[in-house]
């Protein structure tokens, strides 16, 4: 497919296009990276830097890191109370936990008001009669 008459003029004339716009297109790019403050005809502020220069730049930038990092272990709590009791599942309001749907609070419910003796306990089956 695309051999028709109509197809390749459609293809000549996007050639056309393309080689009509691409000089606009330079320039309005090279005026992008004026206004950003580079040089665009070629020439480059490079700096050579000796290497014993970055490697001490980058020594003392890891020992900031570090230190940094050993303060924030310092400040970090790792212990982390639960909001939630253990056995009723509730917080201080008597709300239920977010990941808790109706039927989960329903069954817990369930299982949590009877006694043992009328034969419910949490985590096992209900013998049948």
């Amino acid at each position: 497919m695309g051999k028709s008459m109509r197809s390749k003029r459609k293809q000549k004339l996007k050639r056309e296009r393309k080689v009509k716009y691409r000089a606009k297109e330079v320039e309005t790019l090279k005026d992008m990276l004026r206004k950003a403050g580079e040089k665009v005809d070629g020439e480059t502020d490079a700096v050579m830097v000796d290497p014993e220069t970055l490697k001490a730049a980058k020594a003392k930038k890891a020992a900031q890191l570090e230190l940094a990092a050993a303060a924030e272990e310092e400040v970090m709590d790792t212990q982390q109370k639960s909001e939630f009791g253990k056995t009723s599942l509730k917080n201080e309001h008597g709300n239920y936990p977010v990941w808790m749907n109706r039927r989960q609070i329903k069954r817990h419910k369930k299982l949590t008001s009877k006694s043992k003796a009328e034969g419910y306990t949490k985590g096992r089956k209900r013998k049948r009669l």
